[in-house]
């Protein structure tokens, strides 16, 4: 109802939907009721469901009904003298619109919340040794600060709270404003009790135990000294059953007479109207009583009326912010959806939950227990909406009033914390414990106590097996969830209504019936049904055989299957809680057959045009039975008769349109009795129905074979000779194929010719002439390949005028490569095509001439992309000497030079002599003597300009020689490179400025002056080195290099290691 200024419902909302997920699950402990501290700072900011605004600020009257309400100042001028006058109150209306008052009850500790111009004053118990004041108010006895309320003497307020008599009803007239006698709402209480007469005002602030004018002092004392002892009713406390009664119970109103009873109270454009339906199904879903909730509905929408109720169908002002609460308050999309949440959610996971912080009790309650302790901030929010509930049930005739027994815990004062356990021992699993406010109401199934446990109805959800609390449900079933409860800390305060009678027996299926039906037997019952339990029994042949159907439980019905032919006696034990049993019977005659179903030849579904052999299956005695057959459509609006009545148990049933039939067969005996089953049969164009195209592997390179499979459902039994094409498609059909005809193998392997988005089409026919296609995409991917090189028949030179074969070597998947073959000789001055394009890998091509050739091979892709690759070609005329130097610049001194001589038309029989010389022949030297190696290395030992001379001998011919000069220089070493890598090694690097051919390297490192060294890697090849250090600190690194004439040089490096 009402929430403090500025804090928002949201948090509070959003805070108890975050502790029922923190609790969701299942438990088998009790609950200690302890809030941790998270939940305790939720708890305190907490202002209830819906806040106070100018619009929902109303009062009720005598007569049910909500009016607008005008606040006013509450505050009492009066002479301080007057202070220490006896009795006193608490004035809470002190405060400017909208504001709340924070108080904590005295026992628990418990935080609480109340709005003056709802409920103005209470009973003043005087002051804490701190200066906070002391009060009673609605059932609490609390603690507030003094600057917060205002001590009145009694005298001086124009207006109390007081209870009166009214035509044997019970009212309570609440002051908001104790300055104006006529302000406040009226509540009806129900029948008043017979102690209270009428004439008399009498006092009460917890509603239980009331006082007359002359005794309003002793009251004080007694609410000090925990005793009711000067009240008219000491021993008798009273309690307004449907401000009491658990929500846990079902109202006797079923949907069609809840929706009556609301429509004739609420006006034609009411939210409420024709809700009953709601009410009714979700209490029977949800556990949450429909009258009850109706009630809460009523106080909160004003019967349906309010803005937020017409605009957002919020009958229960859920989530409406101060500031703005037609904006902010929750929108269902219809006031069905909020009835079910409300009933699922807030109250039956939450309010009625004792695993959530919300949960005072599972009752209306005020604001020592029950909702009303969290729900609103109007101490008296229960006993309106069960003034609601009052009405409705009185214009209604009274079904629901009195309807069930109610226990009490603790009627006086917070006391005890009581284990809610599963059975009815104290050794049984603990489902949770109370807390210890008072008046705590329980719903009692059964008021004889067993091991002195009461029976009760559950607080929350249980789980399935009933070994504990799950709070991640809603949905509740009032069969199976109970507790029990020791019957030590219950006071019974309301004995439900003991009136009940046997109607009968009710049948799902009238007498006579076969042998092998289910036949439900059912207890009809007139009155309250609380506590009853029954016991189904068959007998026939004066008992000579007989069973129980179901022993005696809370279940009101039992299934029973006959399996023999006779004459039966069906017989039901009714029994209530004090032990009366009622006993009743019926007879009932079985067949001497059974008649289990229908029967197919094919299962359903079938195809059209397929014959189905149509029977009833039968049991027993067959003789004299008759057979008809028939099929009906679209609700008879097509039917037929196959075959009418005949001995015969066949028929012949061939549909000519698809869709859904009921198949109807009637077997009637001699005695004209006829038994009926119904089978529902699909009929389906096709016997099949085409799935997904399976490939395999998917993504397959070009020219790889791919396995296709077309997978298929049988929709039928049937056998339809189903036949299956492939064939592929690519570019809009600019390219396309067969990759096989029809066939009954719903496979085939495809070997894909073109790379790059594809379509396979499957077409599919059946004998029957239906057929169906297919498509599914598949990417064929190029095929990975490199080239290696243009490789030629004859090694360089090649003569000129001599054929050449040349051969595009590939490697990987060549598949759709094509390949052209092209010469160029002095930059394109003199050119040819060798091949044109074409998937062969080689060419024959035959040079004229001597020269530097460039033979280039273009190779085209299955996409169309060509890439060029060139080889130079050296052509010789026969005889010709060319040298070659590799490397072919920068020689030094050291450096390994590899030296070729090239001969046209040379052959095995040919032989080379490598020479050289410097400064005209003063220095020289044989690299190698005459021999058939045309290719030598050498290693030169000093600076110069060098002539090299190559002699040529073919066969018996003179020597031919060729020359070419040489210049070698020095190679210089001076640098080292270290550099971290990622994995925390150095990566060391002498760096050299020449011709490296033929070095070794040898790499050391040390530390401290040598103190600490080591060899990293001694001579070799290896011209860089990995290298990690075992620890922090400055290294030196020393790197010789050696050159291939043996001559040595140092360099060294100094780094830091971090």
């Amino acid at each position: 109802m009402i929430k403090r200024i500025g804090q928002k419902i949201i948090a509070g909302i959003l805070t108890a939907v975050l502790i029922a997920g923190s609790l969701n699950g299942i438990s088998g402990y009790a609950e200690d009721n302890t809030l941790s501290e998270k939940e305790q700072s939720e708890e305190m900011s907490f202002q209830g469901e819906n806040p106070v605004t100018a619009e929902n600020y109303r009062e009720v009257d005598a007569k049910g009904n909500v009016n607008q309400a005008k606040e006013e100042s509450g505050i009492v001028e009066e002479d301080v003298s007057f202070y220490a006058a006896t009795p006193q109150i608490v004035n809470f209306n002190t405060k400017s619109s909208g504001q709340t008052t924070d108080y904590t009850e005295e026992e628990t500790g418990v935080a609480g919340y109340t709005y003056g111009p709802y409920a103005a004053d209470a009973a003043y118990l005087g002051k804490t040794s701190s200066g906070k004041v002391r009060f009673m108010l609605a059932g609490v006895i609390g603690t507030v600060n003094a600057r917060e309320v205002q001590i009145v003497n009694k005298s001086s307020a124009k207006s109390l709270s007081y209870y009166y008599v009214s035509n044997n009803r019970l009212y309570h007239k609440i002051a908001t404003n104790i300055n104006n006698a006529g302000s406040g709402s009226t509540l009806d209480n129900g029948p008043a009790p017979s102690y209270l007469k009428t004439g008399v005002n009498y006092y009460s602030y917890d509603g239980h135990y009331f006082y007359t004018e002359s005794n309003f002092g002793n009251m004080i004392d007694d609410y000090n000294n925990k005793t009711r002892s000067h009240s008219v009713n000491p021993n008798n406390p009273f309690y307004n059953y449907f401000q009491y009664l658990p929500l846990r119970s079902q109202s006797g109103y079923n949907e069609s007479s809840f929706n009556t009873l609301l429509n004739n109270k609420v006006t034609s454009t009411s939210k409420m109207r024709n809700t009953g339906d709601d009410f009714v199904k979700n209490q029977n879903t949800y556990g949450a009583n429909a009258l009850l909730m109706a009630g809460i509905a009523a106080n909160e929408s004003a019967w349906g009326t309010s803005n937020i109720a017409k605009t957002k169908n919020n009958l229960f002002g859920l989530n409406a912010v101060d500031s703005s609460p037609g904006e902010s308050a929750n929108y269902f999309e219809s006031v069905s959806q909020c009835i079910k949440e409300y009933g699922e959610k807030w109250l039956s996971k939450e309010y009625l939950n004792p695993q959530n912080w919300k949960h005072y009790g599972a009752f209306l309650g005020n604001k020592a227990s029950g909702m009303n302790v969290k729900y609103a901030s109007d101490p008296y929010w229960g006993e309106k909406a069960a003034a609601m509930a009052w009405l409705l049930d009185g214009n209604g005739g009274n079904k629901d009033a009195y309807k069930y027994t109610i226990g009490i815990k603790d009627t006086i004062y917070p006391s005890n914390v009581v284990n809610v356990r599963k059975e009815s021992t104290t050794s049984s699993t603990a489902f949770y414990k109370t807390k210890k406010n008072a008046n705590c109401s329980f719903l009692i199934l059964d008021k004889n106590p067993v091991n002195k446990f009461y029976k009760i109805q559950s607080e929350p959800v249980l789980n399935s097996g009933r070994t504990g609390i799950n709070s991640s449900s809603g949905v509740y079933n009032f069969s199976n969830m109970y507790a029990y409860l020791s019957s030590d800390y219950l006071k019974i305060v309301s004995e439900g209504k003991t009136t009940w009678s046997v109607n009968g027996i009710d049948t799902d299926l009238s007498s006579p019936q076969l042998f092998d039906t289910s036949i439900k037997v059912s207890a009809n019952i007139s009155g309250n049904k609380t506590g009853l339990q029954y016991k189904f029994v068959w007998q026939k042949n004066d008992w000579s055989e007989w069973s129980v159907l179901k022993d005696f439980s809370s279940t009101d019905y039992a299934t029973w299957l006959p399996k023999s032919e006779g004459n039966y006696t069906i017989l039901l034990d009714v029994k209530d809680t004090s032990g009366k049993v009622i006993t009743v019977s019926i007879p009932y005659q079985i067949k001497n057959w059974s008649y289990s179903g229908v029967k197919t030849s094919i299962q359903s579904p079938s195809a059209l045009k397929t014959q189905i052999n149509l029977s009833a299956d039968i049991k027993g005695t067959t003789s004299g039975l008759q057979y008809k057959f028939v099929w009906k459509k679209d609700n008879w609006k097509e039917w037929g008769v196959i075959k009418d009545f005949s001995t015969t148990n066949n028929a012949v049933w061939t549909p000519t349109k698809a869709g859904t039939y009921e198949l109807i067969v009637d077997v009637k005996d001699r005695d004209g009795f006829v038994a009926t089953r119904r089978l529902t049969y699909q009929i389906v164009e096709k016997a099949w129905e085409v799935q997904n195209t399976v490939f395999s592997p998917n993504g397959a390179e070009i020219g790889n074979t791919i396995k296709i499979t077309q997978n298929m459902r049988n929709i039928t039994e049937d056998n339809v000779g189903l036949q299956y094409k492939f064939v592929w498609q690519k570019d809009n059909w600019k390219e396309w194929g067969v990759i096989r005809d029809f066939s009954t193998s719903n496979t085939v392997n495809w070997v894909p010719t073109v790379s790059g988005d594809c379509e396979i089409i499957v077409n599919i026919k059946d004998n029957r002439g239906n057929s169906a296609t297919k498509t599914a995409k598949y990417q064929v991917q190029k095929g990975k390949w490199t080239f290696s090189e243009i490789a030629a028949d004859k090694e360089l030179p090649q003569i000129a005028g001599e054929k050449i074969k040349l051969t595009a070597k590939v490697h990987g998947n060549a598949a759709g490569l094509r390949y052209k073959f092209v010469w160029q000789k002095d930059n394109w001055k003199e050119w040819g095509v060798i091949q044109e394009l074409s998937s062969k890998n080689t060419a024959e091509w035959t040079p004229k001439k001597s020269g530097t050739y460039t033979v280039y091979v273009d190779v085209k892709d299955s996409d169309g992309v060509t890439t060029s690759y060139p080889k130079i070609f050296t052509i010789k005329n026969t005889g010709e000497i060319t040298i070659q130097l590799q490397p072919n610049t920068n020689q030094n001194v050291g450096g390994k030079v590899n030296i070729k001589a090239l001969v046209g038309g040379s052959n095995n029989n040919t032989k080379y002599k490598f020479v050289w010389q410097k400064d005209n022949w003063k220095e020289w030297g044989v690299i190698q003597d005459l021999s058939t190696k045309n290719n030598v290395d050498w290693i030169p030992k000093k600076e110069g300009t060098y002539t090299i001379c190559v002699d040529v001998k073919q066969g018996n011919a003179s020597a031919e020689t060729k020359t070419i000069q040489v210049k070698v220089g020095k190679w210089t070493y001076n640098e080292i490179s270290v550099n971290k890598n990622q994995n925390g090694e150095l990566e060391i690097k002498p760096i050299i400025q020449g011709n490296t051919t033929g070095f070794t390297y040898k790499y050391v490192w040390q530390k401290n002056n040598w103190k600490e060294w080591g060899v990293i890697k001694d001579f070799s090849g290896q011209e860089k080195m990995s290298w990690k250090p075992n620890g922090k600190g400055q290294y030196t690194m020393v790197v010789d290099v050696k050159d291939a004439a043996g001559n040595v040089k140092t360099v060294s490096k100094v780094f830091n290691i971090q």
